[in-house]
């Protein structure tokens, strides 16, 4: 199973209208396994979505550290004065 949204989204259809079963998904031993094979694949395309919106958000300062590190650091700083 590779890992394309097409892909993911067909196997999602696919388990929906019991054409595969959740054990080829996400193995055996859960209790309500459709669900939880549904609520996997679903995730991972969200996951594939916004994939490209992560990356964008990542905010460098000048000195190329990411902001949150820095905010992390100048908090520390302020404690210690």
């Amino acid at each position: 199973m590779s890992n394309t949204f097409q892909s993911l989204t067909l196997d999602l259809a696919a388990l929906l209208n019991k054409q595969i079963t959740p054990r080829s998904i996400i193995g055996t031993g859960y209790k309500n396994p459709c669900s939880v094979a549904s609520a996997w694949l679903r995730k991972k395309c969200i996951t594939l979505q916004t994939q490209t919106v992560r990356l964008a958000k990542c905010m460098l300062k000048p000195m190329a550290t990411p902001l949150s590190q820095s905010l992390k650091q100048s908090a520390v700083n302020r404690t210690r004065l």
